[in-house]
Order: structure tokens, then C-alpha cells, then sequence
């Protein structure tokens, strides 16, 4: 009847329409020094200013606190990544934090859209990594024209850990570069 409050939410003049897609990129860097940073789909990931590698920004998974029992929270690159005209493409990133009981972490690629993910790159439970640690993966396996990058952090079996992971310098690039930026 509308009378109470207790009726639920009304909604009115929903409309859908259609998003376009941003053009794939070839490389794609991020520092993380702008905050937040755009390139970015992100659920709980948020900056940080107390722990980069250099200068003033990173990116962590738990910005406000622990993670809530069994939840996944993803941070997806926005833009898809055109590789297929590479030979030898490389994911840089620099990984610092911990993860406790019952917690992974990963960085997962997709050439179907995200539809599937695979891991390219595992953290498991009892890791501790004070330092920021280089990662280099090779994506040569995945030299598509529409290819998606995200990581994902997630509890489970009801775990609510105190857990921290911390990226800066994200890149990716044709091949490994002894000067390069990342």
C-alpha cells in the first residue's frame, strides 16, 4: 500500500545502456601515486601512503581493517592488455604483507573476457614478507589481443585474519628490462 516504511525501496527512471569498452593497451604501468588510481576496478583494495616501495602511494588489499570470514576481494585491471603482438610479455609487480590461516592470495589473467582465470602467481597461508619482493611472471603463454589481469586476496572456512598485501610499481611490458620502470 506505500504507507510504512516497512514496504521496501522504490525505484524509478532506471535505465541501462552501454559502456564502451576502452581500446586494449600494448604495456600498461601503474605506481600508484595517484590516488585512487583509475586504472583500477576494485572492490576493498584502496591506497596506502604509509607503505610504499618509493615515493608516496601503494595499493592494499585491507585498508580498513580484516578481511570478513569467506570473501574474495579482487582488484581488476580496468583495461584489457593487447599482447599478440609480443613475444615475450612480462607482469612486474613489487608484493609485500603477510597472510595467516586460511588466506590466499593470487594473480589470475583471462583471454576470454573473464569469464575463465587462471593463476599465474600463488601466495598461501604462513607467508610473511616484511620487504617489498620483486615478482616477474612471463604472460607468454597468454599473447592475446584481449587479455584481463586482476588479484584477488580471499578467506576462508570462516577465517576473519589479519591480513596485509601490499603492491606497487604493477606493470606490464614486452619482455624483462634490466632499466626498466618497474
Amino acid at each position: 500500500d506505500g504507507g510504512t516504511t516497512a514496504d521496501g525501496w522504490y525505484l524509478d527512471d532506471v535505465s541501462l545502456g552501454e559502456h564502451p569498452a576502452p581500446a586494449p593497451k600494448a604495456s600498461f604501468y601503474d605506481d600508484f601515486e595517484a590516488s585512487p588510481s583509475n586504472a583500477w576496478i576494485r572492490s576493498t583494495w584502496g591506497s596506502d601512503t604509509n607503505s610504499a616501495l618509493g615515493g608516496a602511494g601503494s595499493i592494499r588489499d585491507t585498508p580498513f581493517g580484516r578481511i570478513s570470514p569467506d570473501t574474495a576481494q579482487y582488484l581488476n585491471l580496468g583495461v584489457p592488455l593487447d599482447l599478440s603482438g609480443t613475444t615475450n610479455p612480462v607482469l612486474t609487480c613489487w608484493v609485500r604483507g603477510a597472510l595467516w590461516d586460511r588466506t590466499r592470495c593470487r594473480t589470475q589473467i583471462s583471454t576470454d573476457g573473464g569469464i575463465n582465470w587462471a593463476d599465474i602467481y600463488a601466495i598461501n597461508n604462513d607467508w610473511n614478507q616484511p620487504a617489498w619482493q620483486k615478482v616477474q611472471v612471463s604472460l607468454a603463454s597468454y599473447r592475446a589481443a584481449s587479455v584481463r589481469l586482476r588479484f584477488v586476496t580471499w578467506s576462508e572456512w570462516g577465517t576473519t585474519p589479519d591480513i596485509d598485501i601490499y603492491l606497487d610499481r604493477v606493470g606490464v611490458q614486452a619482455g624483462p628490462r634490466a632499466d626498466g620502470p618497474v
